[in-house]
């Protein structure tokens, strides 16, 4: 996993993007939301709290080589870790997760 810090009010992903890294945040707040007629419309905030160890965002994305369907901004400044679509594609193919190859079968 490689560092990412984020200012304050940058899109990490628009709708549509390609998803090419799963973000695990640590400290920090996003934002994540939807866009109308050129209107956007950032209706859920995650804050990580003391609880859990990081928010993630993409690994759904990564996994399932589906684009994002969402937008994602930070609200404050965030840090944490990142890990390349192809790593966490080498990971999750593995033996030891068969659990994802039969989900993706179905």
């Amino acid at each position: 996993m490689e560092p990412r810090q984020e200012e304050r009010h940058v899109v990490i992903l628009e709708e549509l993007d390609e998803v090419n890294e799963v973000i695990f945040f640590d400290k920090g707040t996003y934002e994540v939301g939807f866009e109308i007629n050129k209107k956007r419309y950032l209706v859920i905030r995650y804050k990580n709290d003391k609880g859990l160890k990081a928010n993630i965002i993409g690994a759904f994305e990564a996994t399932f080589n589906k684009r994002s369907n969402f937008v994602y901004r930070t609200a404050t400044k965030c840090h944490g870790y990142f890990i390349r679509r192809s790593k966490w594609k080498s990971i999750t193919d593995s033996d030891e997760h068969k659990i994802i190859g039969e989900l993706l079968k179905k």
